[in-house]
């Protein structure tokens, strides 16, 4: 299973069908509150076991920077898991 598919699977049950979406669409696009989008944030960190680094994200977003998107957490769980020991 891919990283993607692992992802899908994982918030498919939680209400977020992101499979329906582009992988490039910014999560605030698929139609999350805040909340919302936390939530799924902090689901991927649970499950993947990882910490995602959203406050570096956010301070780029704040500072023009690129949204977090669908790939750009995939992209992260890739180099995470390659890393990982």
């Amino acid at each position: 299973m891919t990283t993607l598919e692992r992802l899908v699977a994982l918030l498919k049950p939680r209400g977020y069908d992101i499979a329906s979406f582009p992988v490039d669409t910014p999560i605030e696009k698929l139609g999350l509150d805040s909340l919302e989008q936390l939530d799924l944030l902090f689901a991927v960190n649970e499950e993947f076991e990882v910490d995602l680094p959203l406050d570096k994200w956010l301070e780029e977003i704040e500072a023009g920077g690129a949204p977090i998107t669908i790939s750009r957490i995939v992209d992260y769980l890739e180099v995470w898991k390659e890393a990982a020991p």
